[in-house]
């Protein structure tokens, strides 16, 4: 039987795989794909939907709300946002980070 206070031997990347830039925000990232409306976003941002109003159309949801989803995603590593946030662009490094750990279950 599993005991708590064994030591869970921790995961190791592959030999010329450096994912310690985006480790501690793993986690983060999958919380934020889990939501179908941040996948629904996430989708819309790749394809060159920017503005929040646009994003609340077509994600059936308030311009406040996708503004909250927006964050969840920027600190999942997921999207950019510039400072006065009118550009929204995929984080393309955290997504690679993402393909590449989960290259290794493929």
């Amino acid at each position: 039987m599993y005991n708590v206070r064994t030591p869970i031997r921790s995961w190791r990347p592959p030999p010329g795989v450096d994912f310690s830039p985006y480790q501690q925000s793993f986690d983060a990232m999958f919380v934020a794909l889990a939501s179908p409306v941040r996948r629904r976003i996430l989708h819309c941002v790749g394809n060159g939907m920017t503005g929040t109003t646009m994003l609340a159309e077509v994600s059936g949801v308030s311009p406040s709300t996708i503004c909250h989803h927006l964050k969840v995603l920027e600190n999942a590593a997921l999207i950019d946002r510039c400072p006065s946030h009118v550009c929204i662009r995929l984080n393309r490094n955290g997504l690679k980070a993402l393909r590449d750990y989960m290259q290794h279950y493929f």
